[in-house]
């Protein structure tokens, strides 16, 4: 998928150079990711209060590439392919039936179920630039619409003890959707190396607009059907640049 994804990407990268260059950059860069995906949890069924599920937002390391076209002095517009892993941590007490000699007892081990939601993300970004395209440094201000696609996911289950322990466990989450979009917003640094390469630094803000989880009403509860999940995070990018007008 992440190959198919890749290689259709570069393709319409290379067409688009061939037919005008002027104005035209591309770029590859590593980035951060703070987790800060927004749980809700509004049942009141069965206390008398809202209660947030216990899921812990991870951090993830990640990267991307990304291409864009100076349409003005000031102003430019990017577009580009950036694989995130949303990541949460959630703390199980699962009873355990074992067999020691003649007797059989029950037990509760406590385990951590860690989720990884993958995405390959496409964002729609205008950037307005505070320096001339002359300078050695930039300034930035972008924002725009981000669409992701969920890729992959996966689950993990290990002892909280002993974190080389792991279990195969039949134990499954929220469905999520497959299409997730929100606003992206945020600052972007450059600093000039050569004549075609630059260095650049990045800072913004996603937040998903739609729930995430993907739950009909007849096939749930009432209490699965007060949760609510958007994605959100804050991104540090760190890259290079290459200009081919230059």
């Amino acid at each position: 998928m992440i190959k198919n994804v890749l290689f259709v990407f570069l393709a319409l990268i290379i067409s688009f150079s061939k037919a005008n260059s002027q104005g035209l950059y591309f770029g590859i860069n590593g980035s951060y990711l703070k987790n800060a995906m927004i749980i809700e949890d509004h049942n009141n069924d069965l206390i008398n209060q809202d209660f947030t599920l216990e899921r812990e937002r991870l951090n993830s390391l990640n990267w991307g590439i990304n291409v864009g076209y100076k349409l003005s002095e000031k102003w430019s517009f990017e577009t580009g392919i950036q694989f995130v892993n949303v990541k949460t941590k959630e703390d199980l007490d699962l009873f355990y039936h074992y067999i020691d000699g003649p007797i059989s007892t029950i037990a509760v081990i406590e385990i951590d179920w860690y989720s990884d939601y993958h995405y390959a993300r496409i964002p729609l970004l205008a950037y307005y630039d505070f320096f001339s395209a002359q300078s050695k440094f930039g300034l930035s201000l972008f924002t725009g619409p981000d669409i992701g696609f969920l890729i992959g996911e996966s689950s993990r289950f290990m002892d909280n003890d002993d974190a080389s322990k792991q279990y195969d466990l039949d134990y499954t989450g929220f469905p999520v959707n497959k299409f997730d979009f929100g606003l992206q917003i945020g600052l972007k640094a450059k600093v000039k190396l050569f004549k075609s390469f630059s260095l650049y630094a990045e800072s913004s803000i996603y937040r998903g607009i739609p729930n995430i989880i993907n739950l009909p009403k007849e096939a749930y509860s009432s209490y699965y059907n007060s949760v609510n999940m958007f994605n959100g995070y804050y991104l540090m990018k760190l890259g290079i640049q290459y200009n081919l007008s230059n």
